[in-house]
C-alpha cells in the first residue's frame, strides 16, 4: 500500500537522474537539450550587447584563443553591421566528442537560423562544451546564408 504513493517520488527521482546523466559526457537528447537551452540563453546575453557577460560566461577555450578586448570588438562589429535580431529559431544540434581543433570531451553544435534588421537567414552557430557540469560556448560564428 505505502508503495503505490511513493510510485510519484520514483518517477521524479528517475526524471533528475536522466538530467544529471544528460548533462554528464552521455549523448543523449536531454544533454542535447540542456546544451541548446544555454546557447539560446548566452545568445540573449549578446543580443543586449552585454559583451563582458558573455566573455566571462563562455569557456576556457574561447577566452584562451581570443583576448577579451579583441572578441568584444569583433562580435560587437559584426552584430552592429547586421542589426537587431527580429527572428532566432532552433536549426540543429548535435552531440561529438571530438569537433575539429577542440580538445576531446562532450560537446554539442548548436545552429540557429536567425532573421537580422540588416541580414535575414543568418546561421549562428556555438559550439557548447560541458565544463565542470556546466555547458559553456567555445566558439560563436556568425555565417549568413547564400
Amino acid at each position: 500500500m505505502c508503495t503505490r504513493h511513493l510510485a510519484p517520488f520514483a518517477a521524479v527521482g528517475i526524471l533528475i537522474l536522466a538530467l544529471t546523466v544528460g548533462c554528464s559526457a552521455e549523448n543523449t537528447p536531454v544533454a542535447e537539450h540542456v546544451a541548446s537551452a544555454a546557447a539560446s540563453s548566452w545568445l540573449k546575453e549578446v543580443d543586449r550587447d552585454s559583451l563582458n557577460t558573455a566573455y566571462r560566461e563562455a569557456g576556457d577555450i574561447l577566452q584562451e584563443r581570443h583576448p577579451k578586448s579583441e572578441w568584444i570588438a569583433n562580435v560587437r562589429e559584426v552584430r552592429t553591421r547586421m542589426g537587431d535580431v527580429v527572428n532566432r529559431r532552433p536549426d540543429a544540434r548535435r552531440y561529438e566528442t571530438d569537433p575539429v581543433r577542440h580538445p576531446e570531451g562532450a560537446y554539442v553544435i548548436v545552429t540557429f537560423r536567425t532573421d537580422f534588421t540588416n541580414q535575414q537567414d543568418v546561421e549562428e552557430m556555438l559550439v557548447m562544451r560541458l565544463n565542470e557540469g556546466v555547458w559553456q560556448p567555445e566558439r560563436y560564428i556568425i555565417d549568413p546564408l547564400p
